[in-house]
């Protein structure tokens, strides 16, 4: 302890005996190391809307190379997407066709138009 005094001097006091006057209990920590959970992230080139469900359960990469192999065509690609929205490994019920095409075509590349996406999902 540093004691100044500055009145017509200073006056400097070292208390010798500081261990004496505090506690000699450390105190415990108020919080605890908690280790981040980290969560399965999406293997990369893997079509965005497989869900969870699927990556929990080991299929992701599965129904990955399901969609691959149905691009060649609308109708088998279609009945694929329908599958795994049924499985609950998708989530492409609430896309619009143009919406979907164009995120299929981006991630694929499609060998046909949209247009006979759009005829295909609405039958």
């Amino acid at each position: 302890m540093v004691a100044n005094i500055n009145n017509f001097g200073v006056i400097n006091f070292y208390e010798n005996n500081a261990s004496k006057q505090e506690p000699t209990q450390k105190a415990e920590p108020v919080c605890e190391d908690i280790a981040p959970i980290q969560e399965q992230e999406p293997a990369k080139g893997l079509f965005c809307r497989i869900t969870k469900a699927a990556y929990e359960k080991g299929v992701a990469q599965q129904v990955e190379d399901d969609i691959r192999s149905a691009c060649v065509s609308a109708p088998k690609l279609v009945k694929t997407l329908k599958t795994n929205d049924a499985l609950g490994y998708t989530d492409t019920k609430n896309l619009n066709s143009t919406d979907l095409y164009d995120l299929l075509d981006e991630h694929y590349g499609l060998p046909f138009k949209r247009h006979a996406f759009s005829v295909a999902r609405s039958k």
